[in-house]
């Protein structure tokens, strides 16, 4: 859900709600960051009061976006609106994902032992 707001030439702001059931916890909010630092603006996440940069991983784990979380994304600078567009693209994909089986983890079928101590 996201609700556009009026902006400055430059400057976009717009309203979100984290979708997805588990949030924007570590694996979802390193890929937000990723995609937040193609961007020339700067661009910045409102929530609880705080602001919290969108290319930095403690500031948007910072953020504490949970399920549910209504939160701003405020982008200033000439790929603004692009950038918001892309990031609120990436919260939709990122509750698309949830609802997709995982695959089998790499893991299985590896037979686990007992070291030496070492």
């Amino acid at each position: 859900m996201s609700t556009k707001l009026v902006s400055a030439p430059n400057r976009v702001e717009r309203d979100f709600k984290v979708l997805n059931k588990l949030g924007l916890h570590a694996r979802p909010a390193a890929e937000f960051v990723r995609c937040a630092q193609r961007f020339e603006s700067q661009i910045d996440i409102i929530a609880h009061g705080q602001a919290h940069s969108a290319k930095r991983i403690v500031g948007v784990l910072s953020a504490a976006l949970s399920a549910d979380t209504p939160f701003r994304i405020v982008a200033d600078g000439p790929d603004a609106d692009l950038a918001v567009d892309k990031l609120g693209s990436l919260l939709h994909h990122f509750a698309e994902m949830e609802q997709t089986p995982a695959p089998e983890s790499h893991c299985s079928g590896w037979k686990w032992f007992k070291s030496d101590g070492l």
